[in-house]
C-alpha cells in the first residue's frame, strides 16, 4: 500500500500569480497548483468513502471552482495554512454534493410518499389549455377539496347503509363529476 500523499507546503507567490491579471501566468500557476494538491484531494475524498469515479468528478469539479478565483481570493497567509483552507472548501464540496445524492435517491432518509404519476399526468393532460399556471393551481385545489369531502361523505352514507341514496344525490351535488 502506497502512504498517503502529503499536502506539499504552500508557495504564497504560486497563489498570489494564480489571482493575478496576467492570464498566462494564472494559468501556469493554477496548473501547479492543481499538479500539487490534486491528488491529496482525490485520496483524501477516496478516504471519506468516496468512490473513483465520485472522487474524480469531484476533484474536477474543486479545481474548476479554485479556477473560477473566488476560492483563491479568500487565501490569506495571515488567516492560516493554504492547504487548511483548500480541505476546508473541499469537505463542504464533499458534504453538498453528499446531501445533494442522497436527497436524489428515492427513500434516502426521507420517507417516501406514493404519488400517481400516472393519474396526474391524465388529469393534467385533461385541463384546459392556456390557463394560468396559477388559476390552475387553485382549480386543482378546489377539485381536490371537492374530492376529498364527495369522498369522506360516501363513507359516511356507506357506513349508514345509505350507499344507493349517495350514488342517487352525489352526481346532482358536484356537477356531475
Amino acid at each position: 500500500m502506497l502512504p498517503a500523499a502529503p499536502f506539499e507546503p504552500t508557495r504564497w507567490s504560486l497563489v498570489l500569480r494564480a489571482r493575478g491579471e496576467d492570464e498566462t501566468g494564472r494559468r501556469r500557476a493554477l496548473g501547479e497548483l492543481y499538479a500539487a494538491y490534486w491528488y491529496p484531494m482525490y485520496g483524501f475524498l477516496r478516504r471519506s468513502g468516496r468512490g473513483v469515479e465520485d472522487a474524480q468528478d469531484l476533484a474536477q469539479e474543486f479545481f474548476g471552482r479554485l479556477m473560477d478565483g473566488s476560492l483563491l481570493a479568500s487565501a490569506d497567509p495571515a488567516r492560516g495554512k493554504f492547504r487548511t483552507l483548500l480541505l476546508a472548501a473541499l469537505k463542504n464540496l464533499d458534504a453538498n454534493a453528499w446531501a445533494a445524492a442522497k436527497a436524489q435517491k428515492r427513500g434516502g432518509r426521507a420517507e417516501v410518499i406514493p404519488l400517481d404519476m400516472a393519474m396526474a399526468e391524465d388529469r393534467w393532460q385533461a385541463e384546459p389549455a392556456g390557463v394560468a399556471a396559477e388559476a390552475a393551481f387553485d382549480r386543482a385545489w378546489a377539485n381536490t377539496v371537492m374530492d376529498r369531502a364527495g369522498a369522506q361523505l360516501q363513507a359516511e352514507y356507506v357506513a349508514g347503509g345509505k350507499a344507493a341514496l349517495f350514488s342517487e344525490l352525489f352526481p346532482r351535488l358536484n356537477g356531475g363529476r
